[in-house]
């Protein structure tokens, strides 16, 4: 199975704080990823979904009128104006994919066993209130490659 560097620092450091557990890492960056990890330290595969950010960066690349936003959690799903509209559109996009995915990839893999569902990475603490992480460790790639660094 091919991996990058940062799921494999990712799924080092979140079996490392939660062992003996089933998890779903969700690493929220330029990538959204979401790893599934057994409580037998199996890593299973990953889905991927472009991240809040360079979805954003594509409205202000790719549609001539559209501009880049600040990225916020909105208080409404519907917007009054553009840009309000956009970011209303990027987050509660990005919240419904990744529920959707925790959602499948908990019924295909862990079916009898919930997992506990970490997140990572700059947009993380974004999706806070939303309560669909266990926990919130904004800085679990950087443990893993320090885990990596005192192993090498």
């Amino acid at each position: 199975m091919e991996m990058g560097a940062d799921i494999i620092a990712g799924a080092l450091a979140a079996m490392q704080t939660y062992p003996h557990k089933n998890l779903l890492v969700v690493d929220l960056g330029t990538i959204t990823t979401i790893t599934p990890l057994t409580k037998n330290r199996e890593c299973l595969g990953s889905t991927f979904i472009p991240g809040i950010g360079t979805a954003m960066n594509s409205f202000a690349v790719k549609a001539t009128k559209l501009f880049a936003v600040e990225i916020i959690t909105p208080k409404k799903c519907l917007g009054r104006s553009t840009a309000e509209s956009m970011q209303a559109g990027l987050f509660f996009g990005h919240l419904g994919a990744i529920k959707e995915i925790i959602q499948r990839i908990s019924a295909e893999i862990f079916p009898h066993d919930q997992p506990l569902v970490i997140a990572t990475g700059g947009f993380a603490k974004l999706f806070e209130r939303e309560k669909i992480f266990n926990h919130i460790e904004p800085d679990l790639i950087l443990k893993g490659l320090k885990i990596v660094h005192k192993k090498s």
